[in-house]
This record gives structure tokens, sequence and C-alpha cells, in this order.
């Protein structure tokens, strides 16, 4: 099978973190030179790919046509969505070149993922160069709380989604009703390093949804196999920490169910 191709948006917003992406790819460069790929085969088998059956039965969500996934990471969603059948194309979207070149490929190559039907796509999720209602399902994967302007993000992503398409959200932060607000040591130092940490309440989420011109509706999430962990999920997920998918729906009778 051919490898996915690589493509590149002619430029960036204004939004666009430099620090970030400085800082990201002189960690992953090390991750890639001194730790082997199967750290990054580990973490994409942390249970993470119990989302996409999750999705489709449990949220409605349509997993067909022409998919962009951004702020993709190592591109696991992607290569997993390009192996469903009904789904035509998939656009594997990050601002880092390091991952789409050095890791990105080798998970595909992991996952069995149908990459004839993929691109790989350096860009900024403030500004996708794609065409209007271009995409049927936009997701991502613990990204928009990176972004500086989440409000542009979700503009950008309901001018790309078609009519009737659909936005997925998962493993965002959100933050809990009962919260004690610290930050973890790992938090403080990626923000020191200019790293964009956000947190949003679900009031937020919505909000932010919504002005974009999405309908909202956020589904509590338990994809836990240990039936102690999973009683500790239906206790306390809500109340002290957060594990929701958040879909939006962009109106032509594409409301989520």
């Amino acid at each position: 099978m051919p490898p996915s191709k690589l493509q590149r948006f002619k430029e960036f917003s204004e939004h666009f973190n430099v620090a970030e992406v400085e800082y990201r790819r002189d960690s992953q460069l090390q991750e890639a030179e001194f730790d082997s790929l199967e750290k990054w085969y580990a973490r994409v088998d942390d249970g993470r790919r119990r989302f996409i059956p999750f999705l489709r039965g449990q949220c409605g969500v349509k997993f067909s046509g022409r998919v962009l996934e951004i702020a993709a990471g190592s591109g696991w969603m992607s290569a997993e969505m390009s192996r469903i059948t009904e789904v035509t194309e998939v656009f594997t979207l990050d601002a880092s070149e390091t991952l789409l070149q050095e890791i990105t490929p080798n998970i595909f190559n992991y996952l069995q993922a149908q990459e004839d039907k993929i691109t790989r796509v350096l860009g900024d999720f403030h500004r996708l160069d794609f065409k209007d209602e271009s995409f049927d399902l936009v997701t991502v994967d613990a990204g928009l709380h990176h972004a500086v302007s989440l409000d542009a993000v979700l503009a950008e992503v309901f001018r790309v989604l078609k009519p009737g398409g659909q936005h997925v959200a998962i493993r965002e932060m959100i933050t809990p009703p009962l919260w004690f607000k610290r930050t973890s040591s790992t938090r403080r130092r990626l923000i020191a390093a200019g790293v964009t940490e956000n947190m949003y309440p679900m009031k937020e989420w919505r909000a932010a949804f919504e002005k974009a011109g999405f309908s909202f509706r956020a589904r509590r999430v338990n994809l836990k196999t240990n039936w102690l962990a999973r009683l500790n999920e239906w206790l306390f997920n809500g109340l002290f920490h957060c594990r929701y998918v958040l879909l939006g729906a962009k109106q032509e009778g594409g409301s989520i169910s």
C-alpha cells in the first residue's frame, strides 16, 4: 500500500503559537532519537482506541465521507477512521512537522491504516486551508484546549463542515464542579515553556460551541474495563474529574442523538 501523502498549508494564522511548536518539536525529536517506538505504540494502546466504537454506538457519530482530524498528534484516530469502509478520505492535520514526518507514518503502519485514504497536512487549526463545507466530520483528540483562540478554531471547523456535519472532541480538559485549584508540575512546566494549556468548565465549552453555530451535546464517557474502575467513573465522573465527549452538529437535520 502506498504511504500517505503530505501537504503543507501556505500560511498560518496570527494565533499560531510558535513557542509551543518549537517546544514540542524539540521534545519529540528527543523521544524519536532516544526512545523506541514502543513508547508511542503503548500510548495508542492505552484504551483510547475504544472511543471509536463508543462514538459510533453510543453517540450517534457518523464516520463516513470526507473526514478531518485536527491537532492530530500521532494520528492514531486518523488511522482508525481510515479502516472504516464508509470513510472515503481522511485528512490528518497537525502543526508539528516532526510528528507528521517521523512518528505518524509508524503509527499508521502499526495500526494498519488504509494509507491510500489519508493525507497528512502540516497546518494551523486556527486557519484551515480548506474550502467551505468540505467535510462530513471533524474530529479532535485532546487538542482544543491547546488553542490560543478556541473561538477561532471552532469557527473554522464550523465553516469547513457540510450542513448536517458533526464535530467530535474527545479527552479535552474540563474543569469539574468540585475542583481543587492546583496545577500539576507537568502542566506548570508546559505553561512555562510557552505551551497553551487551557481548562474550561462545561458551561464555557458549551458557550464556545454554540457561539460558533453548533448545536451542542456532552456525553459522559466510561470506557474502563475493570469493574472497580468503572464504578469509580460512574460515581465521580462529572464531580471530581470530567471525562466527556463534546459533540457539535452543524444543523440540517444533523443534531447529535
